[in-house]
């Protein structure tokens, strides 16, 4: 007996390289039919019977003079258009309407008479054939998957994309130290309200802020929040069926220490249409996120899991972030001279997080130290400002990096995530509002936002060079 597989099995990967603002999913390919492996449980499914077409099913006429009558021509006309409709992955819906069907019964049964004119198998064959094709229905929609309108044979895919927004990490939870047990019970001290006017809710993915290295992957641990009494949370670690060592979508279960940031998930969903045996590129818009994983779940089928946090030795960050795809331009022009400031500062459109800096002079330094120039974040309210960072040009070169690693999606000069939150400046301005130095560190942070400016300023302009201009992308 033939062992069958009827689920719909789900193929897709992530595109790191591809556009800002978007999760783009490329190579999403679904099949069906016979599967070997994985895949859940098989079907077994009994061996179809061959059709009622003998003489005893329909019965034999006693005489001659009255005409046996099987009207093969309908049966013959029904499959040649079921053929059809196979071979061009149409609708078998429409293919199995019951109305030739029971024309076929009805002349079958009308010409099966005695020489009485009795009918001899008016219920017999009407059983029977209905029986096989109730049987014939049955194996094609179990093997044939829905069609869409198209006419290509197709399917609903769920995509789910726990993501933390970079856009709101202003909020946060703030947590005890913790071992592995699960499940495990925090008390947490929450910092600060939701630029969307979230909260955090039973049912709510958590991650911890945690960059540690746990075997070849970082310590950013997701838990499921599964109750609340008062000032304590009761979370899972694993899903149901996970290993003890793996935590929901795929991250590890890892000791995490006092005081690190907890965040709140978006746990995003997609629901796609995709065709079967024909490869899809979804680019589904999803902008200023961290996507710590994707689960696709087709319908009928099994899920299947992409964690997309980086591995050691890549810069730690939660997952894939999508970041935006803007870019400023800041320009400082002439030789540069220490305590020189941007030609003009450049005001910030929209909340953003940084995703490279690149910075060119014209003329490289000419001396023998190198030239630094300080890139300074300014708050819309031009009270305020923090270093970003500094950026070093040595001698004899022109640029602040040394080569743009295709498809980076974090800056060369920060080390540590978010890239977009930073201390502030003590005493930043001069009387005239204009940056001066020294930069000193002061007792706050600010995080980018809209309507924010962008300014540099020389803090050792000994080497020289001239011309300097920084794209600031986010």
């Amino acid at each position: 007996m033939a062992t069958v597989n009827p689920s719909t099995t789900l193929s897709f990967t992530v595109n790191r390289l591809g556009d800002y603002a978007l999760l783009q999913l490329e190579n999403v390919l679904l099949s069906s039919g016979a599967q070997t492996g994985g895949g859940g449980a098989a079907q077994q499914l009994a061996p179809l019977p061959p059709p009622p077409l003998n003489e005893d099913m329909v019965g034999t006429p006693s005489t001659a003079t009255t005409p046996k009558v099987i009207s093969l021509s309908r049966l013959r006309t029904w499959f040649d258009e079921l053929t059809r409709k196979m071979n061009q992955n149409a609708s078998f819906v429409d293919a199995l309407q019951p109305a030739p069907l029971d024309e076929l019964i009805q002349s079958i049964s009308a010409g099966s008479q005695t020489a009485s004119g009795v009918g001899q198998a008016g219920s017999t064959p009407r059983a029977a054939w209905r029986g096989w094709f109730l049987q014939l229905v049955n194996r094609l929609n179990t093997l044939i998957p829905s069609t869409g309108s198209n006419g290509n044979a197709s399917a609903q895919v769920n995509f789910e994309a726990p993501s933390l927004d970079e856009m709101d990490i202003g909020w946060y939870a703030l947590a005890g130290a913790i071992g592995v047990n699960d499940p495990v019970t925090i008390s947490p001290t929450i910092i600060s309200t939701s630029r969307y006017s979230r909260q955090f809710a039973v049912g709510d993915f958590v991650i911890w802020n945690d960059p540690k290295v746990a075997g070849n992957q970082y310590g950013y641990e997701i838990m499921q929040i599964t109750a609340m009494d008062g000032g304590q949370w009761t979370l899972a670690r694993h899903s149901p069926g996970a290993a003890p060592n793996v935590s929901w979508f795929g991250t590890p279960t890892v000791p995490h220490a006092a005081g690190l940031k907890v965040y709140r998930l978006i746990d995003k969903q997609w629901n796609v249409t995709i065709p079967f045996a024909d490869p899809q590129v979804l680019k589904l818009p999803w902008d200023n996120m961290d996507v710590i994983a994707v689960v696709g779940t087709p319908a009928g089928g099994n899920s299947v899991l992409i964690n997309l946090t980086p591995t050691p030795p890549a810069v730690p960050t939660p997952g894939f972030r999508t970041l935006s795809g803007s870019e400023y331009l800041v320009t400082m022009s002439g030789a540069l001279t220490t305590g020189q400031v941007a030609d003009y500062r450049v005001q910030i459109s929209d909340w953003h997080s940084l995703r490279q800096l690149l910075g060119r002079l014209n003329t490289n330094p000419t001396g023998a130290s190198p030239t630094v120039i300080a890139l300074v974040y300014i708050a819309p309210n031009s009270q305020q400002a923090a270093l970003v960072t500094t950026l070093t040009i040595a001698p004899h070169s022109r640029l602040t990096y040394q080569q743009v690693a295709t498809g980076s999606r974090f800056p060369f000069d920060i080390g540590a995530w978010p890239p977009h939150v930073w201390e502030d400046l003590a005493q930043p301005f001069d009387a005239t509002g204009k940056l001066q130095l020294p930069l000193m560190p002061g007792v706050s942070s600010l995080t980018l936002t809209e309507d924010g400016w962008w300014d540099l300023i020389v803090t050792d302009g000994s080497g020289g060079g001239s011309d300097f201009i920084l794209a600031v992308q986010s």
